[in-house]
């Protein structure tokens, strides 16, 4: 999708009280801002927020956000905007958007010119989503893996004990479970591909699938997040020295073990949600039936067929 395709909507903040004027800016004389953008990864035509803190210097003070893309999948301009900063020091600017996928470098400027801060975001096409998503998940998986290994040494190295011996159990039952995931990573791609077979065989259908591909989307942005935390306990673990070390680490490390497998089988719930599995075919095809195509028999079958074979994937 080119740049012509692009439709840009930025809602400024208020501006900023006296009060907020009176912090100081950092060490380095410049002022203070951070950025986010949510979600990470996003679907084509989701909107993304653009988040974050900073300092005004008076009561017309802007941020400037500029966005560069990286590889996308067509030509894409740079563009910027500006956001007001509110009573709090905050600023937001929203995009509803139709970009290219691929990756795109948020870039963003105090008001005094000189404080930055920078971040990225992803556009995938709704095709790419299914991929996408069990790449994320199979990511985690596989970090997991490596601090699952990576506690099971340190369990080895301490004293036997009771608290040992429930650890190395601990570590076994979420090995078992990890050894099942090869097999439940395809069963999430086959789904996603027959979900995602609907709308493009029936294009009139395509903004009512618009939402839930979005919330798919969030399950990919969520996950990569998630990696993330995984990553950082590995390297701590690692890091585990003397004795006393070890095991505050490994408790530190069945923790994060504990949340990432809830969030992962929370994560897995979500992809399910937005198959429909909570109401059923025949609801899920109703909802996702615009008007001109009501009776078409064609796309009944397709979206009834697809849906069973969808959600009878993720129930299993």
């Amino acid at each position: 999708m080119n740049a012509s395709s692009l439709t840009l909507l930025a809602i400024i903040g208020g501006a900023a009280p006296a009060a907020a004027l009176a912090q100081a800016p950092d060490p380095s004389g410049r002022l203070p801002i951070t950025v986010v953008v949510a979600p990470q990864i996003a679907a084509q035509g989701q909107p993304l927020r653009i988040t974050g803190r900073t300092i005004a210097i008076d009561i017309h003070s802007v941020v400037t956000i500029t966005v560069t893309p990286g590889r996308t999948s067509s030509p894409v301009k740079p563009f910027a905007m500006t956001a007001g900063i509110d009573l709090n020091g905050g600023y937001l600017s929203t995009m509803a958007q139709l970009l290219a996928s691929g990756t795109y470098h948020v870039h963003v400027v105090a008001a005094d010119g000189k404080g930055v801060d920078t971040t990225s975001f992803q556009v995938v096409d709704p095709p790419d989503l299914g991929d996408n998503i069990a790449d994320w998940l199979d990511k985690v998986m596989t970090t997991l893996g490596k601090l699952l290994a990576r506690n099971a040494s340190l369990a080895a190295t301490l004293p036997a004990s009771p608290a040992t011996l429930a650890f190395q159990d601990s570590l076994g039952a979420v090995q078992k479970t990890l050894a099942q995931w090869p097999a439940q990573s395809t069963k999430i791609r086959d789904a996603m591909k027959k979900f995602q077979s609907i709308p493009a065989k029936f294009p009139e259908a395509a903004p009512l699938f618009g939402t839930r591909f979005g919330k798919l989307a969030q399950v990919a942005s969520d996950t990569k997040a998630e990696d993330a935390v995984v990553e950082q306990e590995l390297a701590k673990s690692a890091a585990a020295g003397v004795t006393c070390d070890k095991l505050d680490q490994l408790i530190e490390g069945l923790k994060v073990i504990s949340t990432a497998v809830n969030f992962l089988q929370s994560e897995i719930k979500d992809v399910g949600l937005a198959f429909g599995v909570d109401v059923g075919v025949a609801a899920t095809v109703a909802a996702l039936t615009p008007p001109q195509l009501k009776g078409n028999s064609a796309y009944g079958f397709a979206a009834t067929e697809g849906l069973k074979f969808t959600q009878n994937l993720m129930l299993g």
